[in-house]
């Protein structure tokens, strides 16, 4: 049987810690890319309300006759009751993103103020989040299709910046820049921030705003921009 003083130094020799030294700049680039990958992880929860996650949160919804209700709420612009403790943004409706007229409700949503880089249109916006919610089940809450519509916009800009900054076009890439800035202040993101995502953000402004092509890159990856891309050529 060991004794304690056996086991410590056991303990000791076994811990693989003790033998490396970390910097902070390290440490730090690590914890970064944890932590926005947790974030990135719960911003799908709480955005994209489809599949498994609807058949939760459907769950909280007055029932019976839930898919009734919904099939009417394009027209009626009826907001359900929602529960506490369910990852849901207060006072959103429910929006199936199925009925035939989710296009035409989208048009009603979209944010007029919202900054296009080149080539993109208010259209181009919504036929894009149509397409993207093809196929989808359950219902999602009216607060993610506004998020959608700054996602897209987020990374077309995104886009200009590394498309500017190959091309060492300075004036595309300043306007970039200035427009990831304005978009701390976007209001759906703002709502829909789980997982301290716009700390992410700012971190990502600060960075196109140095020229750091490696933290705009990394910005794409975490706004899922490589699935939201318009077509400008078209």
């Amino acid at each position: 049987m060991f004794d304690d003083q056996t086991l410590d130094a056991r303990f000791e020799a076994g811990d693989p810690i003790g033998h490396y030294d970390v910097t902070d700049a390290a440490l730090d680039e690590v914890l970064f890319a944890v932590r926005a990958h947790s974030a990135r992880r719960r911003r799908r929860a709480v955005v994209s309300i489809a599949g498994v996650g609807a058949a939760l949160v459907i769950g909280t919804i007055a029932l019976p006759a839930a898919a009734d209700v919904v099939r009417e709420f394009l027209a009626q612009q009826v907001v359900q009751r929602q529960d506490e403790g369910t990852e849901v943004v207060p006072d959103s409706a429910w929006v199936d993103a199925r009925a035939s007229d989710f296009g035409e409700y989208l048009a009603t949503i979209y944010p007029t103020g919202l900054p296009l880089p080149a080539g993109y249109t208010p259209d181009d916006l919504i036929v894009a989040v149509v397409g993207n919610n093809k196929g989808s089940e359950g219902l999602q809450q009216e607060a993610s299709f506004r998020f959608a519509f700054e996602n897209i916009a987020y990374c077309g800009w995104v886009d200009q910046w590394l498309t500017a900054n190959a091309a060492a076009d300075e004036r595309s890439q300043i306007e970039a820049s200035d427009v990831m800035v304005d978009s701390l202040a976007w209001p759906a993101y703002l709502e829909l921030d789980g997982g301290n995502l716009m700390e992410y953000q700012q971190r990502f402004a600060t960075g196109a705003q140095a020229g750091d092509r490696q933290t705009v890159e990394f910005a794409a990856e975490i706004n899922g921009c490589d699935r939201v891309r318009i077509d400008t050529e078209k």
